[in-house]
């Protein structure tokens, strides 16, 4: 299971989830989000999560020579692209920087298969979101329907997940291969997470801390 926490804006929080043993820990460079960090606060964000640990930068519709300076004043290894971003754009992204990986936000929504088969080829992992004209960020469940007869190889869910509704979700869909987790972690205010949270999150998948 790949496990991808996000929504980080506090070094406390970062070593944390470091601690969890997840797979990747995401910030959102997207200014009109609740959780957005600036290129600075990346930079030393990520300054103490260890190689294995994918860092990852959460953007929308980025312009490309932000991007390059980005990968290069940070340890960021991931883009995630949430925006409109065409194939075109995922293409150059490869070309300038082909050490990065690249992800691609999709909807959850009926039109999921034409989607997958769209981006998938061109990106690392496919991250499948709740529909928002805000660009993800809700903290609701999609139709979890969508995709039971999907190949979720190299395919994260996200959207809306927790304590609650995670358990609901791979029970629902078993062949389930990632999640990724903001809301979820979280305290009372966007980007403060709680480490008893990510704790259970882990725990519930199966692994051990």
């Amino acid at each position: 299971m790949y496990i991808k926490y996000c929504g980080f804006t506090r070094l406390q929080d970062v070593e944390d989830a470091c601690a969890c043993g997840v797979n990747a820990i995401g910030f959102v460079m997207y200014p009109p989000s609740a959780r957005y960090v600036n290129l600075a606060m990346v930079k030393a964000l990520t300054m103490s999560i260890p190689e294995s640990i994918d860092r990852v930068a959460v953007t929308v519709n980025m312009p490309f020579h932000m991007l390059e300076q980005l990968i290069d004043d940070t340890r960021i290894n991931t883009i995630q692209l949430h925006g409109d971003e065409p194939i075109a754009y995922i293409k150059h992204l490869r070309t300038i920087r082909p050490n990065v990986q690249i992800f691609k936000a999709i909807h959850g929504t009926e039109t999921l298969q034409k989607q997958v088969t769209q981006f998938a080829p061109f990106v690392d992992r496919v991250i499948i979101d709740t529909p928002s004209e805000a660009y993800g960020g809700v903290g609701t469940p999609f139709d979890w329907r969508v995709l039971q007869n999907l190949s979720l190889d190299d395919i994260v869910i996200a959207g809306g997940l927790n304590q609650e509704t995670l358990p609901v979700l791979l029970k629902q869909v078993p062949h389930v291969n990632g999640i990724d987790i903001a809301s979820g972690i979280e305290r009372e205010r966007k980007g403060l997470k709680s480490k008893d949270k990510m704790i259970v999150i882990k725990q519930l998948i199966g692994g051990s801390l």
